[in-house]
Formats: structure tokens, C-alpha cells, sequence
């Protein structure tokens, strides 16, 4: 359907968020909705109120540094991430989960920081301390295999990394130092792992106006 009207990034990512939470019920946040639609290095505070999406203006050479030291995989487990979203909300009620929720909340502005500045190696560091808190908010974000594949990552040559997502499977995410990359993809790949190729990207969503007359007749 061809609209008049223009939405707003953010409304966009409202109107996606409705479409899967509420109208076809899947469990689950906004970051998914907001990271496709603004694109590029954001950092975005959710609140019940309002969400804030503030850039984040990254040195072209950090953006690229970054891009080159990570590394993607897939792990073979295929998941369902509102099955893991609707155990969360079970276990937040216990005390021990909140407060791994809340020390991972204030590594985002940690992380933020370090990226900023370009001490990746740092923020790489964050990423672990993150993926291990993330591990507490519910049984079915990790299993022992998953463990074992972050630990011998971490053996050969990663700094840190997480599940993307919700967890449970799906793709891995490795920083890792450029001259340690080899070592860390020889492993993944004598695991079974493969190797997928990504890039950052920058614009996000696009979209156009479609023009209002078109004549379809010939030499018009």
C-alpha cells in the first residue's frame, strides 16, 4: 500500500515492534526493530516512557578496525528466541537475575566509552563480561556445548564475544586481535563452525517516494 504521510524512523520501529510483539505475540524487546531501522553505531536507552536513540560518532578508522578484528559463525543450533524471552521473565523475579541486569545495563555505557576512544581491546573485554552475566537471566540462553565453544574461542585468540540475539543458538560474535584472527577461524572451522562474512551498515532503512503519474504509453 502507497502512503501520503512519511513516518519517522521512530515510528517505523514502533510500528514493526506491534506488528510482531502484540499483534502475532512474539516475546521479545525493541532492539531488533530499532538497530534495523536507524542502522549505523547507535546507543540506544529503552524506557517504559520513551526510547532515546543517540548516535554515535565513530572514527572512520575505529569503525574499520573493529569491522576487521570480528568474527561471525554460526553455531548449527537453530533456536526460538521467544520461548528464551518468556523464561526471562520468569527468573527476573529472582533477585540475582536483576542485579546481572542491572551490572549489564551499566557495562553498555562502559562499552560506549571505550569505543569511543578506540580501545577495542577493551571494549572487546566488556563484550565478555556481558555474554557471562547474560548467561544468569535463564537456563536456555547457554548449554555446555555453546560453553565450550566461547571457552576455546577465548583459547584461541578471542577477547570476548556473545550469542547475538537472545541466545540459545544462532551466531557467535568474536572480537579478535588481527594477528590472532587465523588461529581463532582455523579452531571454529575444526569445530564445525561456519564462517559468514558481514559488514556494518551504515543508512539502515531506505525508503523513497514513489512518483504519483505514470504513463505507461509508449514514446510518452
Amino acid at each position: 500500500m502507497l502512503r501520503r504521510d512519511k513516518w519517522s524512523h521512530h515510528e517505523l520501529a514502533e510500528i514493526a515492534f506491534q506488528a510482531e510483539r502484540l499483534h502475532l505475540g512474539i516475546t521479545g524487546g525493541w532492539q531488533d526493530q530499532y538497530a534495523a531501522v536507524f542502522g549505523g553505531f547507535n546507543f540506544i536507552e529503552f524506557h517504559p516512557e520513551e526510547n532515546i536513540v543517540s548516535p554515535i560518532r565513530l572514527q572512520p578508522e575505529i569503525a574499520l578496525e573493529l569491522e576487521e578484528s570480528l568474527i561471525m559463525c554460526d553455531t548449527g543450533i537453530s533456536h526460538h528466541s521467544g520461548n528464551i524471552h518468556d523464561d526471562q521473565k520468569q527468573t527476573m523475579a529472582s533477585e540475582a537475575v536483576q542485579q546481572s541486569v542491572k551490572k549489564n545495563v551499566e557495562l553498555t555505557y562502559l562499552a560506549r566509552k571505550y569505543l569511543l576512544k578506540g580501545d577495542l581491546v577493551k571494549f572487546a573485554e566488556c563484550l565478555d563480561s556481558a555474554w557471562r552475566l547474560k548467561r544468569n537471566f535463564s537456563s536456555m540462553i547457554s548449554s555446555e556445548h555453546i560453553d565450550a565453544i566461547y571457552e576455546g574461542a577465548l583459547k584461541n585468540g578471542a577477547v570476548g564475544g556473545k550469542l547475538l540475539g537472545a541466545g540459545g543458538g544462532g551466531y557467535f560474535i568474536f572480537y579478535v586481535p588481527p594477528f590472532r584472527k587465523n588461529a581463532l577461524i582455523n579452531y571454529l572451522k575444526s569445530n564445525n563452525l561456519t564462517i559468514q562474512p558481514f559488514c556494518f551498515e551504515q543508512d539502515g532503512l531506505k525508503t523513497w517516494t514513489s512518483r504519483e503519474h505514470v504513463n505507461h504509453a509508449i514514446g510518452k
